[in-house]
């Protein structure tokens, strides 16, 4: 049978304080007002409206890109429908940003080490600033070229400010996207909501 490697008696009371401080440190992360903190150095979007499907996302024409399915040119881009399957908005923002040109703007899925759900990204405030209107204004155009495509006046909103749905356990989790995706919406969740979202001023 495997032992506990033995300890010098002078190293007890070098462990016990390395073990303390850890213990501390870990009492700290937990804190209700630590975490207000730290939750508060981030913006959480949410995705909505999105009745006919995602937001679409621009062709990478310089690449050679070629549109399959529906597509429609609008301001500088050739617009084209996301992918429905294991649509996230994180990845949607990543990508919008980089055609917006905006290099250095953190987006997450995640916040304080908990996955947040696939309709939410979690972005920080810093770099928001000195990225919203760049991104603002490509969104605005995407819905401009999502009523063109798909007609009528709904298009995807952003807002900005509404609480994180953290995701759970896999049952859980599966339960959640499954609510998501529905009917191809990613407005019907019905969990919870402590804060009042506001919306990305889009026409």
């Amino acid at each position: 049978a495997s032992r506990w490697p033995s300890i010098p008696q002078w190293g007890i009371p070098l462990l016990q304080g390395h073990l303390d401080a850890f213990s501390r440190h870990a009492a700290a992360l937990r804190n209700p007002d630590v975490i207000a903190v730290a939750q508060s150095m981030y913006v959480i979007a949410s995705l909505r409206s999105c009745t006919r499907g995602p937001p679409l996302l621009p062709l990478f024409e310089d690449a050679g890109g070629v549109a399959v399915g529906s597509s429609v040119h609008m301001g500088d881009h050739t617009w084209v429908e996301a992918k429905r399957t294991d649509f996230d908005l994180p990845r949607y923002m990543q990508r919008m940003l980089m055609f917006a040109k905006v290099d250095a703007c953190c987006v997450f899925d995640r916040l304080d080490g908990r996955r947040i759900a696939p309709y939410q990204a979690a972005i920080a405030w810093s770099s928001w600033e000195l990225a919203q209107e760049s991104f603002n204004r490509l969104f605005r155009t995407q819905r401009s070229a999502y009523r063109r495509m798909y007609g009528g006046k709904s298009a995807p909103k952003i807002y900005f400010g509404a609480s994180p749905s953290f995701l759970g356990a896999t049952a859980e989790a599966l339960q959640v996207v499954d609510r998501v995706v529905r009917r191809n919406t990613f407005v019907e969740w019905a969990g919870p909501q402590v804060m009042q979202p506001r919306a990305a001023e889009y026409p």
